[in-house]
């Protein structure tokens, strides 16, 4: 059962919507504009709710209006709010564009060899749903979730916090919620959108050693390279909890 739109914030209603229902790239970003032109304080109830196409259309009939939206404007991609992030942020970065790879394998095909560090990016929840964890390690190292729940839960129980129990990969519903992302294109860069701070992300302690680092940027026809130590500050600036861990 999908979740209702509701319990989503306004950017990632936008993603949801488009992921639900439309396929054509044109007619997403027609969508998004359409809907976030009408969403100010006489919006119909049916934004906040399950919405269908039809009703997308009486809203196109209402007019439209320029809404700013958290670190982003709605015309822009998920890559170009990464980037504008960055900027005005004044966070030096480097990043390029090739072929979609959803997969390790496949990225390597595309990426180039410029000695950072690519990374592999894994969301997952807690047993009870009410926690969720994003986990960055090197893409050519192997993650057992056993080992990882054991590691987890050493590194929180030594902070005086329960331990998470058993982990288990996010949905794709959850993803989009948390993140605003969709599965392929998970990237610390989606804590841009957490607006809550509710992920908590852990990265592998081996991380600590690389000069610079590499993430899509939200989109996995782009690669973003990044030093660790701008990296960290894109971290304390974006103000979710992260930790290396062991």
């Amino acid at each position: 059962r999908q979740a209702p739109l509701c319990s989503y914030s306004l950017p990632q209603r936008i993603n949801v919507i488009q992921a639900r229902y439309l396929r054509s790239q044109k007619t997403r970003f027609l969508l998004a504009r359409l809907l976030v032109g009408a969403y100010d304080k006489t919006a119909p109830q049916f934004l906040f709710e399950e919405i269908s196409v039809k009703k997308a259309d009486a809203v196109r009939r209402n007019g439209q209006k320029s809404v700013s939206l958290r670190h982003k404007t709605t015309n822009m991609t998920r890559e170009e709010t990464v980037l504008n992030f960055l900027r005005e942020h004044d966070i030096p970065f480097t990043n390029y564009n090739h072929p979609e790879g959803k997969t390790i394998e496949e990225a390597k095909r595309w990426w180039k060899d410029d000695g950072s560090v690519h990374c592999k990016n894994i969301f997952l929840r807690n047993h009870k749903g009410n926690k969720h964890y994003l986990v960055c390690y090197h893409c050519d190292h192997n993650l057992d979730i056993h080992s990882l729940e054991q590691r987890l839960k050493a590194a929180l129980q030594s902070r005086g916090l329960a331990a998470p129990g058993k982990l288990s990969f996010a949905s794709a519903e959850r993803m989009m919620r948390y993140l605003g992302l969709e599965p392929g294109s998970v990237s610390p860069f989606g804590l841009i959108n957490d607006e809550e701070h509710h992920v908590h992300l852990f990265l592998d302690a081996t991380l600590q050693e690389a000069e610079t680092l590499s993430f899509h940027p939200n989109d996995c026809r782009g690669t973003v390279v990044i030093a660790k130590a701008d990296f960290e500050r894109y971290l304390s600036i974006v103000g979710n909890t992260y930790e290396y861990l062991e």
